[in-house]
């Protein structure tokens, strides 16, 4: 097995992917192997939207699609693709390389596996932001980090493409409220993933300044509102959508939380 070479326009890319590998590898999202190795997994793959294996914690709600739903037109689409990772289904894409995410016009349909998985990582989101010891004045952008790396790798056509609209948004939104009230006297910080002392770092991640933070944060709760109020719109009175939808904009709006408390 050979290691995954990195183009420059893609570490922050591989440095993401990795570090989620190797927290998760210790609460059984990835498998131990795949870390050690120091093996850079996809984030999102191509027919799923991420290749998490090995199962979802107990913590991510169980989204169900109709009988007879999508979920088996998503999985009949990945068969026989192979990642270059540990072997897992689907194959990865280089983000802004001009190529269809969705892999050739694939068209990739809703479906619990995915989803499930993309509640996962806005989850975990919330933990790595909401560390003890991230000043909240570095939440808004340790928010849009995450926003925007969901946004790059969220297939650009199928019925995932209205989230990955909605959180390009959001973080390009979250990035112009920083910018407007950047502490340019306090230095970046590199949080570690969920916390976890041995996981590896974020790219370097700003802070408002003080007396701009209380302003700032309440232009980023609406800015959060925002996606998932969209997201919601997005399913066009299909209830086989709103279910995926609806539990997806919950996990956006629970990321409030880390705001309300800068």
């Amino acid at each position: 097995m050979t290691r995954s070479k990195t183009l420059p326009r893609d570490r922050a890319r591989a440095a993401f992917g990795y570090a989620l590998a190797l927290a998760l590898a210790s609460g059984g999202g990835l498998p131990v192997g795949a870390a050690a190795f120091g093996i850079v997994p996809p984030v999102l793959e191509l027919t799923g939207v991420l290749s998490l294996p090995g199962g979802v914690p107990d913590e991510v709600m169980r989204v169900q699609s109709s009988p007879g739903g999508v979920g088996g037109q998503s999985g009949g689409q990945s068969g026989g693709q192979q990642s270059q990772s540990g072997g897992q289904t689907g194959r990865s894409f280089t983000p802004g390389d001009g190529a269809d995410p969705a892999g050739q016009g694939r068209f990739v349909f809703l479906n619990s596996r995915d989803t499930d998985r993309l509640i996962y990582v806005i989850l975990s989101a919330r933990r790595t932001c909401g560390d003890d010891w991230i000043e909240p004045r570095y939440r808004i952008d340790c928010l849009r980090f995450h926003f925007w790396q969901m946004s790059r790798e969220l297939p650009k056509s199928g019925e995932y493409e209205p989230v990955r609209r909605a959180l390009a948004k959001a973080a390009g939104d979250l990035d112009r409220i920083v910018r407007r009230n950047l502490d340019r006297s306090a230095p970046a910080v590199r949080p570690r993933i969920e916390g976890k002392p041995l996981a590896p770092r974020l790219p370097p991640i700003r802070a408002v300044k003080p007396e701009a933070e209380a302003q700032a944060a309440r232009a980023a709760v609406a800015v959060v509102e925002e996606a998932g109020t969209v997201l919601l719109r997005s399913s066009e009175n299909s209830e086989r959508r709103q279910v995926h939808y609806r539990s997806i904009a919950g996990a956006i709006d629970s990321t409030k939380v880390l705001l309300r408390s800068a």
